[in-house]
């Protein structure tokens, strides 16, 4: 071989070397020398090898596979399974067995110069270093993942029992404000009476807000069984539970063919009774308010609309409105803030998304994409 002087790596390699020819031997180990690898052997059989593979941590396998009395494609198989690491394979003659059952990274035939062997060599020891760092941020990877499972399960915990919990003490206040109020009521001057009266309110916003904390904090939870139910018959169930709201707006809520999808069923009507309510409740002065669902396949997806005539958003507050406790309208119609936010975690738990178009004035578009389960379409029946 052409003896090349180079610069050795600022990582040197370690590299098992397995060839019974003692000048070749030699000349290998020569050549690896001057590129700075670390160099396990050479070894002239089969059992040498297994021996230092196992007691060491190659990152390249440098095999002849013309030893005597062993089977070189065998032998480099089972180093490779052992180590992990590319095999580079040596060999004499030109009738090369290619269908092996593992994947050498070069084949060299001898005679070969040393700045085809340096490529081979290197070329291996970058694919053994990428494919090990590449293992390595996956571990780390699903360990960062699984601490984040079990984070969120601690948080949802958390946010369930602290407003559960909130409820109690916050009825306390609620029930002597009022009990205060009735007694001694007629008692107090003007200022005192207002001073109930608002303290009555922020208790009861802050009910609802402990309530819609409750519904976010279900929204998604893992360990909820999904089935296939038929859309159709999920915003049934979110109309009759608006049936109060949707008399009071005197709204119309018209329906198209609707599919059944594999879900989570009250995350889906948490998601539609929201989207629905929204409508009722942001709705224009002296406008009918009409909702219309509908959906339409999109790929292999579905996509559901739910679109109404109401106020409408501004392009800058179309992002933030599914943030928890963001509210567009700060002196409008009641409400915490949160019921888009349970839309969304809704859609993502469904194994979908959710995005929203609007033109203030003239009303929202609410696009829900979800995985398909089949294609049969339902209408909705209204109540």
């Amino acid at each position: 071989m052409n003896e090349l002087k180079q610069k050795a790596p600022l990582e040197p390699g370690v590299v098992l070397v397995v060839e019974d020819d003692p000048v070749a031997s030699l000349c290998l180990k020569r050549c690896l020398d001057r590129r700075g690898y670390r160099i396990l052997g050479p070894v002239a059989s089969g059992e040498e090898a297994y021996s230092l593979a196992d007691e060491n941590e190659p990152e390249v396998i440098l095999a002849d596979i013309g030893l005597p009395d062993t089977d070189g494609y065998e032998m480099a198989r089972l180093l490779h399974e052992r180590t992990n690491a590319p095999v580079v394979l040596l060999s004499a003659s030109k009738d090369l067995k290619r269908e092996i059952q593992f994947d050498p990274h070069a084949f060299l035939l001898k005679p070969y110069d040393e700045v085809e062997l340096t490529t081979a060599v290197a070329g291996a020891l970058r694919r053994y270093r990428l494919e090990k760092g590449l293992l390595s941020a996956n571990c780390h990877l699903m360990m960062v993942k699984d601490e984040l499972k079990r984070s969120n399960r601690e948080l949802e915990k958390f946010a369930y029992i602290a407003s559960h919990d909130l409820q109690e003490p916050l009825r306390m206040v609620s029930g002597f404000l009022g009990l205060l109020n009735r007694r001694v009521g007629d008692q107090l001057n003007p200022d005192a009476r207002e001073y109930i009266d608002m303290a009555m309110d922020g208790a009861q916003r802050m009910h609802r807000m402990i309530g819609d904390l409750l519904s976010y904090s279900r929204a998604g939870r893992p360990g909820v069984t999904r089935e296939d139910t038929p859309l159709d018959e999920v915003v049934r169930e979110a109309l009759l539970n608006l049936t109060a709201a949707i008399e009071e707006a005197g709204a119309e809520v018209r329906g198209g063919d609707l599919p059944a999808l594999n879900l989570v069923r009250g995350d889906c009507v948490r998601l539609f009774q929201n989207l629905i309510g929204n409508a009722t409740k942001f709705r224009r002065p002296d406008v009918p308010v009409v909702v219309e669902v509908e959906a339409a396949k999109a790929g292999p997806n579905w996509e559901i609309v739910v679109k109404d005539n109401g106020i409408g958003i501004s392009p800058e507050d179309c992002e933030q409105v599914f943030d928890p406790f963001y509210r567009v309208q700060r002196e409008g119609p009641a409400g915490t803030g949160i019921g888009l936010a349970v839309c969304q975690g809704g859609a993502v738990s469904l194994g979908g998304r959710i995005r929203l178009d609007s033109t203030p004035g003239k009303g929202s578009v609410f696009t829900v994409l979800l995985p398909q389960v089949d294609g049969s379409a339902k209408p909705i029946e209204l109540p």
